[in-house]
């Protein structure tokens, strides 16, 4: 994602390892493991339903670039529609 010139990081980011081989059940146990993780924790979701919208909030202080500690989604982008 470019925006005036300048690549923004969209969040995305892809590890490329090594590959792990069948038999190695300990590496192949812990990337399911990984994989199962919930990519968003529950508690930091709100639906709210009269305005079909999404708000993600942060536990965590101020973000800089945002100047806040959430984000507003509609529903339909938030869910990648």
């Amino acid at each position: 994602m470019r925006t005036s010139g300048r690549w923004r990081h969209s969040g995305f980011s892809v590890f490329v390892g090594r590959p792990i081989k069948p038999a190695d059940k300990d590496r192949l146990e812990r990337l399911a493991r990984y994989i199962r993780r919930p990519h968003l924790a529950d508690a930091k979701v709100i639906y709210e339903e009269s305005g079909d919208r999404v708000i993600y909030r942060s536990q965590q202080g101020v973000h800089p670039g945002f100047k806040a500690n959430f984000r507003l989604f509609a529903a339909e982008d938030f869910v990648g529609g």
